[in-house]
């Protein structure tokens, strides 16, 4: 469930390969290792992907009921993350199935 405490961050990238490029291989790496100074260690999973239909704008409480499903069943093509990446669903059917 969103926490207005917290900070949400929703970014949209064409490719999970896109998206760990920007991660691990970017300036952003440099603050990535510093994460600890700045914010405490999660107890649960605190991101999460899906494949999101062209044309279609997610909102924050579509990603919060995302990561709380991520949460409760673990990666599924609904929601998931790196180490369990689903395959793009049909257009069609992006973003529906659970």
């Amino acid at each position: 469930m969103y926490q207005p405490s917290k900070t949400p961050l929703l970014d949209q990238i064409r490719t999970p390969e896109d998206l760990r490029r920007f991660v691990y291989r970017s300036s952003h790496t440099q603050y990535l290792a510093r994460r600890s100074e700045w914010f405490e260690k999660p107890q649960q999973a605190i991101y999460v992907l899906w494949w999101v239909p062209a044309g279609h704008i997610p909102s924050i409480e579509e990603a919060a009921e995302r990561l709380e499903h991520y949460r409760q069943h673990g990666p599924t093509p609904y929601a998931f993350w790196f180490g369990n990446l689903f395959p793009q669903p049909a257009l069609s059917a992006a973003g529906t199935s659970r």
